[in-house]
């Protein structure tokens, strides 16, 4: 390749990143921590394979940075100890680099720029937790809840996400959102770029089965046995999830189906007061991540109706496991699921009957699940992402070479403006895309 501005962003020291992963050290990580994880399987997945003779693997250089973590329960250490081995085997450079004692003060530390950033040719901050770095940063940006349900938030909930907002949009150089609805509201506060990637569904391990059944004997005692149909819920217990008229539904259901069905509640403690739980109920609170795939496999259907989310992680998880899904309006449906009204408690019990009664409707939700998961595999994710941060270095760091760049996978001058990454991305030439790494 001729020296250029641009190739000489292609250094002999590779794509060197570093990813903001705190999220892993919060007592409830949520969907951003399996957002976190999902990319870092992703990334082991593609530095194991050449694509279109192009070895990423020899490129890429990751640096997880984070706060301290002294519990025995530590997702990003687990994560090293299974994973580094694989990744290192195919040269790639893999370490984690921990400040401040804690995420509290973590956090403290990026909002007021305190940090020592590792240097890197892009940061990576996952979520809001954007620290002060002078060179090229990109933010991923889930959602606007805070604003869109701000009664789902505490008062300095929806303080501290405002302020963070307002620094991430002057910090980042660019940002990535999962759907194109969440673009549109973005691009109307900045005019840097904005890349629509959403997330993967095939993070859950081998499901569990065993220690999945071992829950129910213990909950269900003798009446559980395969006539027995469960409903599944997952999601952090907090008031936007709609868990109180999920479970008001679900009552109104049991009281007229006829036949053995419980419903189990799946995940941690958020904030705010617990539902009240009524017969047939079960808030397991957290299982294992082998645990919940195998109910996954077990559950009749998944019932996921939060009044409003970002994306619906829970949703892609079930289509991944065959599992039919009623759900509100969330972005990860893309109308593969049987769709209620969540302020609509009738509407909610209607659909639930409507799938415990009617085998072709339950069939012909699985077949549209599997349909919908086209391109949802965290390797494609964590691909896109990539590209996503190499255009950004390249714009940023080489902006002498941004042109050249573009014209290198087939786009004009003319065209090279805020748009040419998105006219490459939407292009899905993977050949091309990739010569971004050559």
């Amino acid at each position: 390749m001729k020296s250029s501005a641009w190739s000489k962003a292609a250094t002999a020291e590779g794509f060197a990143i570093t990813l903001v992963a705190d999220q892993l050290r919060q007592r409830v990580p949520g969907g951003i921590g399996v957002y976190i994880l999902g990319l870092l399987q992703g990334f082991s997945g593609l530095c194991s394979e050449s694509i279109t003779g192009v070895s990423i693997g020899e490129s890429l250089r990751l640096t997880l940075f984070a706060s301290k973590q002294d519990s025995e329960q530590d997702q990003l250490k687990d994560f090293i100890a299974s994973r580094d081995k694989n990744l290192s085997g195919r040269g790639v450079s893999f370490s984690l680099v921990e400040k401040t004692a804690n995420s509290r003060a973590f956090m403290t530390a990026c909002r007021f720029g305190l940090l020592s950033v590792p240097q890197s040719d892009l940061v990576a901050a996952t979520s809001l937790v954007v620290p002060k770095y002078r060179g090229v940063l990109s933010v991923a940006l889930h959602d606007l809840a805070f604003r869109d349900t701000p009664e789902s938030f505490t008062s300095h909930g929806r303080r501290w996400h405002e302020a963070a907002l307002v620094r991430a949009l002057k910090r980042a150089s660019g940002f990535s959102v999962p759907t194109a609805d969440m673009a549109l509201r973005v691009r109307e506060m900045t005019d840097k770029p904005v890349a629509v990637i959403g997330y993967g569904c095939d993070h859950l391990p081998e499901p569990d089965v065993a220690g999945a059944e071992k829950i129910l004997h213990r909950i269900l005692g003798d009446t559980y046995d395969r006539e027995h149909k469960l409903l599944l819920t997952v999601g952090t217990l907090e008031p936007r999830k709609n868990l109180a008229r999920i479970i008001r539904a679900f009552s109104a259901v049991r009281d007229s189906y006829q036949g053995k069905v419980s419903l189990l509640v799946i995940g941690p403690q958020g904030w705010g007061e617990m539902p009240e739980v009524s017969e047939g109920v079960y808030l397991l609170g957290r299982v294992s991540e082998g645990e919940l795939a195998a109910f996954y496999k077990i559950a009749y259907a998944l019932v996921y109706a939060p009044i409003l989310e970002g994306y619906g992680l829970p949703v892609v998880e079930a289509f991944y496991s065959a599992l039919p899904v009623i759900s509100s309006d969330v972005p990860s449906a893309g109308g593969a699921t049987l769709s209620v009204d969540p302020l609509a408690e009738a509407d909610i019990a209607a659909k639930i009957l409507d799938v415990l009664t009617t085998p072709s409707l339950r069939s012909d939700l699985i077949r549209r699940g599997a349909e919908r998961l086209a391109g949802n595999r965290w390797r494609d994710i964590a691909l896109q992402h990539l590209l996503f941060w190499r255009y950004l270095q390249v714009k940023y760091a080489y902006p002498a070479g941004h042109v050249e760049m573009l014209q290198k996978i087939g786009i004009s001058q003319e065209n090279a403006g805020e748009d040419g990454f998105k006219l490459f991305y939407e292009a899905k030439d993977l050949s091309a895309e990739l010569r971004l790494f050559a």
